[in-house]
């Protein structure tokens, strides 16, 4: 072949390829401008590194974070660029390990950016491989993140603001899969279980919470099937109350596979119910007791009076006098009964003084009657707090309490007294039907006996009044003994509760606040006025038999006296008096006049006459304002229906003789 030829077909040959290379430069530089487009429209910053740790391309998203111009930035030594020394240790430590290992890798750190201040970035290294095995390049991809770490560190704060606020749920709260399994639960199950959160977690809720609990159908399983809440009360074999409510977990109208359940602790509020159903159950009894007792008095009045006349004036022979001492023994049983009707009504008033519950703990037990096989056992201690407190009141309520004990260990046994100072917080005692005085200082009086106990079901009758276990009878089993306990207690700001099981003895405890001299004031004591001359007695009462009585009792002692019905007839008959120069001695007026003004008010206007005037006041309430106080009322005196001649006259003898 001609060598001209073969040029010629070489040149061919030579353009074609100059062709084909101009395509694919064409082609790369395409892909090149393609890439750097892509490159420099990604949010994140792209840099390529050489082996001696130079920059050899950045995008220009890399340049607007940084500030940096390609002159400033590319073939230089991130020292010589200017980055902090940490940061440069952290990059050269980074790269040179990618380059040594061969395999990606990734690292945060903070760089104050141009603009935006110092932000968060993540830097993810890769190896560029020239060989099979020889790293040549790096590339290196820079995100900021800083948006990222405030959304991560936002949604720990949130979980632990959640977590905090699961735990601080006094109730126990947990989250339960339909198989029963506890997946959750807050640190309020210690309480409850005496058993870590992390002990409970993955649990059979039946094996933690329903224990020992007949509970028929399971609540959780109820909710679940019903898509609804379900709540149902317990009383677990301690004694406590829980209160056991679950909600269904509920998603996009599926039907529910876990609840929310939640144990509330209702003793408190279930002992609560209990005391205001006993008060609601006493409140009628009560309004009937302090409303009948004031005309009962009345009535015993008249009958004790009469009967103590008839025995006075009989003859000591007379075969009819011993009926009419035990007719007049039954009235005075009467009146005390009557008073245990005042004491029930929570309408008396009590004569307190400050001091301390030692002399009438032990003058009760001294007045106990003659125990056989029963052991006694006395702990006062010495030092007890003082305390506001009627001594007759606060002597009922332990013999009436010491007696009951001794009944109830009809076979002996040993009944134990202690009484010692007591410091309380607000939590309600555990005590079966306990109720809560409050916190504070205190003086606790136990009463423990080793007798046939009390029945459970018996417990929340024993404050009802006429309530009795024990035979009925005149002077025992009217079932108003612990009525009146009850409220004795509670008009002195205390409590008393039982604990009790049958067969094995009860033990009583009494909280009786110790004196708070901020809130408590001392009564004064009673007053007498001096002993008069003359012999004059004007007497009032707007019933006709009491003043009959009365009369017939005065006269009885040698006295001059004048009856009258209302207020009016009272200061009319006075005045006269004093202008015919022959006054009244003493004046007897009943403080209850029906349709009236009351005796103190009419002892008002009669010492606007003459304030020298002495006077008695006449009540059927023993522990009403203006007997326990009558010298603030005016009055030198007070006497308590039902009445005796002798209880008269004594009276009589001390404000005239």
């Amino acid at each position: 072949m001609p060598l001209t030829q073969i040029n010629n077909e070489l040149k061919q040959k030579l353009e074609q390829l100059q062709k084909k290379n101009d395509a694919l430069n064409r082609k790369l530089q395409e892909k090149e401008f393609h890439f750097s487009t892509v490159l420099n429209n990604t949010s994140d910053g792209i840099i390529r590194i050489d082996r001696q740790l130079r920059p050899v391309y950045a995008n220009q998203v890399f340049y607007d974070t940084t500030g940096f111009t390609p002159e400033q930035y590319l073939g230089r030594s991130n020292e010589e660029i200017g980055f902090p020394r940490e940061l440069c240790n952290l990059f050269r430590e980074k790269n040179l390990e990618v380059f040594k290992n061969a395999t990606p890798l990734k690292f945060e750190f903070k760089y104050p950016t141009a603009g935006n201040g110092p932000r968060m970035f993540e830097a993810e290294v890769s190896p560029e491989f020239s060989g099979e095995d020889d790293v040549a390049t790096l590339i290196t991809c820079i995100r900021d993140i800083s948006e990222l770490k405030a959304k991560e560190k936002a949604l720990v704060q949130a979980q632990d603001q959640w977590q905090h606020t699961f735990d601080s749920i006094s109730d126990w709260v947990s989250i339960i899969d339909d198989h029963c399994r506890i997946l959750k639960t807050n640190e309020s199950s210690q309480g409850f279980t005496r058993m870590l959160p992390k002990e409970v977690v993955g649990k059979h809720c039946h094996d933690i919470i329903t224990n020992c609990l007949d509970i028929n159908p399971c609540p959780l399983e109820k909710a679940l099937k019903r898509s609804e809440r379900v709540s149902h009360e317990v009383q677990r074999p301690d004694g406590k109350w829980w209160l056991i409510t679950v909600d269904p977990i509920l998603k996009d109208n599926a039907p529910p596979f876990q609840a929310v359940h939640i144990v509330r602790d209702i003793t408190v509020l279930k002992l609560r119910e209990k005391q205001n159903v006993q008060s609601k159950k006493n409140a009628a009894f009560r309004v009937l007791a302090g409303g009948i007792a004031h005309d009962y008095n009345n009535l015993l009045a008249v009958i004790m009076g009469n009967l103590s006349l008839a025995i006075d004036l009989a003859s000591q022979d007379d075969d009819r006098l011993e009926f009419l001492k035990e007719a007049e023994l039954s009235v005075k049983m009467a009146r005390d009964l009557s008073h245990k009707f005042l004491a029930i009504s929570g309408y008396e008033y009590s004569e307190k003084n400050i001091g301390k519950l030692i002399e009438p703990l032990k003058s009760s037990v001294g007045e106990l009657p003659s125990i056989e096989n029963i052991e006694l056992i006395v702990n006062i201690d010495s030092g007890l707090w003082p305390v506001n407190f009627d001594v007759a009141q606060m002597r009922i309520v332990f013999q009436n309490l010491l007696i009951n004990s001794i009944e109830s260990m009809s076979q002996g046994g040993t009944l134990t007294l202690n009484a010692e100072n007591y410091v309380i917080s607000e939590e309600i005692s555990n005590i079966n039907y306990f109720k809560s005085p409050g916190g504070g200082r205190f003086v606790k009086i136990e009463i423990k006996d080793t007798g046939s106990g009390i029945a459970e079901q018996v417990l929340p009758k024993i404050f009802d009044p006429y309530f009795s276990t024990k035979q009925r009878g005149v002077q025992k089993g009217m079932g108003l003994g612990l009525a009146v306990v009850s409220s004795i207690l509670e008009n002195h700001g205390g409590t008393i509760s039982f604990d009790s099981k049958k067969e094995k003895g009860t033990t009583v405890t009494l909280l009786i606040p110790a004196y708070d001299p901020k809130r408590m004031v001392q009564l004064g004591k009673k007053y007498f006025g001096e002993k008069g001359k003359k012999v004059k007695i004007l007497v009032m009462d707007d019933e006709i038999a009491m003043r009959r009585l009365m009369g017939n009792i005065i006269q009885s002692m040698g006295y001059e006296v004048e009856l009258v019905e209302d207020s009016q007839a009272a200061i009319t008959a006075f005045r006269y008096a004093l202008q015919a120069d022959v006054p009244f001695d003493l004046v007897i007026l009943d403080q209850i006049i029906s349709g009236d003004i009351c005796g103190s008010d009419t002892l008002k206007k009669m010492k606007k006459i003459s304030d020298s005037v002495k006077s008695i006041v006449i009540s059927g309430s023993p522990h009403s304002p203006t007997i326990t106080n009558y010298k603030e009322f005016g009055f030198d005196a007070a006497l308590i229906k039902p009445y005796t001649r002798n209880e008269v006259n004594e009276l009589l003898q001390q404000i005239i003789e």
